[in-house]
Formats: C-alpha cells, structure tokens, sequence
C-alpha cells in the first residue's frame, strides 16, 4: 500500500516493484530462527480449565445480581419517591464500588505484581491471569475513559502514570504493573497495549513504556517489549512490533512503524489545572454513577416488582426464569431499532455527505509522504 501512494504511476510503480526484485535477487537470505514448538495441553486440562472458568463466570453473575436485589429490598421499604431515588443512588454506588474494586482486590490478591514471564494456556496459571484480565476488562470503570478518573483506575491496579496523561481508548490492559506512561502523554481512541500476547500455546507479558508528552494516535497497537521516547509520536493505525522502541522526539507510522517524513502537527496544549482536573472527575463521578446508578436501580426496582409470583431470591431457579424474559425484551429494545437502518442508510449517507479531507490532503496536512502501510 505504501508504495502505490509513493508511486501514483503505473510506470514508476512497475519500476519500484522491478527494482525491489532485483534488490532482493542479489541479496543473500539470513537463516531463519526455527519456529518455535507449539505448547499444547492434554483434555483433561482443558476441561479443568474450562469448568473452573465457568464457575468464576458464575460466581461473578451472582454478585451483580446479588447487591441490587438485595439493595431492592431496602428500596421498596422507601416511603416516599424522594426517598427511593435517594437508596436507588446509594445502592447504585455501593454496587459499583463493588464491581470497581473487585478487579483490583483480586489482582493484587491472585497475582501481586506483573513481571515480564512466560506461562503456557489452559494451566492454573492462565485460569488466574483471565479471571483478572476479564474482571479487569468488563469494570465499570470504562464509564471514566477519557475522564481525569480513569487513569488513577489504572495506578491503583499498578501502572505508572505519569501527571497530566489523557487516555481515550476503552482497551484496558490487562497486565498493568508492565506499563508506564510519561506526563502530559495522549492516547487517543481504540489504541491497543494488553502487554501481553498469545504465542505458540502460551501466554508471554512484556513491557509497554511511553515516554513524556509522547502523542499515540488511533487505532494503534502495541507489541510487548516496545517503548516510545519522550515527545514522539505514533500515527494513527500503525504497529509497534516487539522489541521495536521510537526515538525521542520523532515521528514514526506503519505496520511495521517506521520514521515518518516529518512530525504530526498537533495543536498547542490548553491550560488545564488541577482543579479543573478535580472538578471534571467529581462531575464524571457525580453524573455516571450517582445518577445513572440511581436510574438504573430504579429501573430494577420497577421490574422486578411486576414479577408474576414476586420471588426475590436470585438462588432460585424461578427467579431466572421469570427474569430472562426481560432480559430478552431489553436486548431487542436496543437493538432492533438500528437494524432497518444497517442496509439501506449507508448508501443514503454517502451520497448526502461528502469527506472534509482528502487522503492526499490529510497527509499534506501532517507534512507526510503517504498514509500508514498498516
């Protein structure tokens, strides 16, 4: 792809292929590391693993359960609307507090601190490393992304975050002790560093370290092992391979990166202090757990008053029951409306709107040769 844009002929572009050729023709090829052995486990681990997965999902499903139904029986005994939207929003924020700080309690209680390890899938091992990571991945913290609260989430599970850092991007990583991010470092939507991957049958953890005032653009994904130095910047959909690391101060895009042409540019950093850092998380606070709990157990409270025979006790099979019904409903509800309006509003769209900017002129615009390889 990078070289169709640098090449925008079909006779610069056969040229540039024919001159790879050669190039590649005279080279002497470097002998290949042997691939490494594939880890695999035996059925009976997998079934191990497996049940043990199923009754931490379990468990986990009973506890969100658990806390509102059991705030719901305090909340009917409300004596007035007033009062009941009042216990609605204490209990909303009990059970977030709950859900919130069990990833973090299991953490530190099940692995303690992140190193950089090597342990292979389907063992006991791994079944503590997923209940951590998908406790840590579905917390409701993902309501703070973006917001000053959400990085103090990740100091508390062990990261090193640096002041004045702004994350906008709801993949949160799942080895936290392993990443360091620098002050005043933006990373902007959908970028990607789990530090941590799946090779071979096994699970490796690795170091992902950015640098101060470092600009990671979107849709970017970090290898293990890969760092970035103070002031660079990663462009948007690009990769940083293991082992691979940016220079201080420059300007790298692709799949893999590589140096870019010349540097982003991005606009010059507004004044943001601490109180305006405070004010904004207590009103992120406030107007997401406060509030939208409050509703929210509201809402339960209205539905499960109108149960048909009034049970409840989530440790009843009759419970579950009568509640899936409206589970049910509530998943049509959001998602039937947007269906009529998959296939045939794209083709509207595109042909009542127009792009603002052009491939060519956005690279123009960042003073770049061309667009990512990724």
């Amino acid at each position: 792809m990078r070289a169709l844009y640098l090449n925008p002929t079909v006779a610069a572009l056969a040229a540039a292929v024919d001159g790879e050729r050669r190039s590649a023709d005279t080279e002497v090829p470097e002998p290949s590391a042997p691939a490494p052995q594939v880890l695999r486990v035996g059925r009976l681990g997998l079934v191990v693993c497996g049940f043990l997965q199923l009754l931490a999902a379990m468990a986990y499903l009973y506890i969100t359960v658990l806390v509102p139904v059991a705030g719901d029986r305090w909340i009917s005994q409300a004596p007035t609307l007033a009062f009941v939207l009042g216990r609605s929003a204490v209990v909303g924020v009990l059970a977030f507090a709950i859900l919130a700080v069990l990833p973090i309690a299991l953490k530190w209680i099940l692995i303690g601190r992140w190193k950089r390890e090597e342990f292979p899938l389907w063992g006991l091992r791994y079944v503590r490393f997923w209940l951590v990571k998908t406790l840590t991945v579905i917390s409701p913290a993902r309501l703070f992304v973006g917001t000053p609260v959400y990085p103090l989430y990740l100091w508390a599970l062990g990261a090193k975050i640096g002041p004045g850092v702004s994350i906008f991007s709801t993949s949160i990583p799942a080895c936290t002790d392993l990443l360091t991010i620098g002050a005043g470092t933006v990373v902007r939507k959908d970028a990607s560093f789990a530090c941590y991957r799946a090779y071979a049958g096994r699970i490796q953890t690795g170091t992902v370290s950015l640098g101060s005032h470092v600009v990671v653009g979107e849709h970017t994904v970090f290898d293990i092992d890969t760092a970035m130095g103070d002031g660079a910047q990663l462009g948007h959909a690009s990769s940083l391979h293991r082992y691979q690391s940016v220079p201080a101060h420059q300007s790298w895009h692709g799949s893999p990166a590589q140096r870019a042409g010349a540097a982003y540019e991005t606009p010059a950093p507004a004044e943001c202090g601490t109180r305006k850092r405070l004010v904004f998380g207590l009103w992120a606070v406030f107007t997401r757990v406060v509030l939208l709990g409050g509703l929210a157990l509201s809402l339960v409270n209205v539905v499960l008053g109108v149960l048909p025979s009034g049970d409840l006790a989530p440790d009843r099979l009759q419970f579950w029951a009568q509640m899936l019904p409206w589970h049910l409903s509530c998943w049509l509800a959001s998602s039937w409306p947007a269906s009529p309006f998959r296939s045939p509003c794209p083709g509207c769209w595109a042909r009542s709107s127009r792009p603002a900017l052009s491939i060519r002129s956005m690279d123009c615009a960042t003073g770049c040769s061309g667009p990512s390889s990724a």
